[in-house]
């Protein structure tokens, strides 16, 4: 079961990002878009660094490349519409509608590539699905569950557009390498973060942060956690059923929570994270619920 190894490994490598991302957040820049602006110009960079050292095979069709881009701009187009409901909502309460993206994967997979699953992987998945989702749901004090109307609307386009990402990298990967499906997401998604964050301000605050050391080591650490990451869900998309690798790569948040644990033990002044008891039951009730979920899977 190499595919769900790569999967898991994933999941743990993006988990680092989150927390990462966090930090940089709210630490290294006052407006999150220049946090974007910083992350796509070093994005595209690394991309054509990569193009070069890892060009498309000679003769390759053109459909795997523009299923690559169409990927990496459902993607792109997923992050923008986040961004957009992020500057007006509790992230807590709108991040676990875009966890649900398994499910769209799932059923893609199902219509369109060929992909069988029985009643035991469909009730894992949605399994997984319900402990991703709780995990990722913070109650805010004062406010109800999660939203709806416009931003439930724009949050579900922003899961479908991450199943896009999956089906169309999975369907590129058949013709093309991970190093091409590499670049050609950094290019696509740098792209999309440039163009979300072009506002004069943002240049100048990211310009300011570019004569940073710090600043640019902290958001270098974070590409270079998202290369480990990529690669080896592109690895795992060579390999194995997306549908089924698309529900265990989802499981970052129990990592999150994982690491989150582990700083607030070791650095307790890093992240600022409460950890009551009725925060560590609820989310010990999700990793089971996940846990239980995945290893079906797995074991199916």
């Amino acid at each position: 079961m190499d595919w769900a190894v790569l999967a898991i490994l994933h999941s743990a490598a993006q988990g680092w990002i989150s927390i990462l991302d966090k930090y940089n957040v709210s630490r290294l820049v006052r407006d999150v878009r220049t946090y974007y602006l910083l992350m796509g110009t070093l994005s595209i960079a690394i991309g054509v660094v990569v193009a070069i050292a890892a060009p498309l095979p000679d003769g390759v069709s053109w459909v795997p490349v523009a299923k690559g881009a169409l990927g990496s701009v459902a993607l792109g187009g997923a992050l923008m519409l986040m961004f957009l409901v992020y500057r007006t909502h509790e992230v807590s309460r709108v991040v676990p509608i875009t966890q649900s993206y398994p499910i769209f994967v799932a059923i893609i997979a199902t219509l369109f590539l060929g992909e069988s699953l029985n009643f035991i992987h469909w009730g894992a998945i949605l399994l997984t699905v319900a402990g991703v989702v709780l995990i990722s749901f913070q109650r805010v004090p004062g406010k109800g569950g999660i939203p709806l109307g416009r931003p439930f609307v724009l949050m579900t386009l922003a899961s479908l557009g991450i199943a896009i990402f999956n089906i169309l990298s999975k369907s590129a990967l058949a013709d093309i390498s991970v190093w091409n499906m590499y670049t050609i997401n950094n290019l696509g998604v740098g792209s999309a973060f440039i163009v979300m964050s072009l506002k004069r301000s943002v240049v100048q605050e990211a310009l300011v942060v570019a004569r940073r050391p710090t600043g640019v080591l902290l958001i270098v650490a974070v590409l270079g956690v998202n290369f480990v990451g990529a690669t080896l869900l592109f690895s795992a998309f060579e390999v194995g059923p997306v549908s089924l690798i698309s529900t265990i790569a989802g499981t970052r948040p129990v990592f999150v929570f994982a690491y989150t644990v582990l700083l607030s033990l070791v650095v307790p002044k890093f992240l600022h994270e409460p950890l009551t008891p009725r925060v560590l039951a609820l989310k010990s009730a999700s990793i089971a619920l996940i846990v239980g979920g995945g290893s079906v899977l797995v074991l199916a």
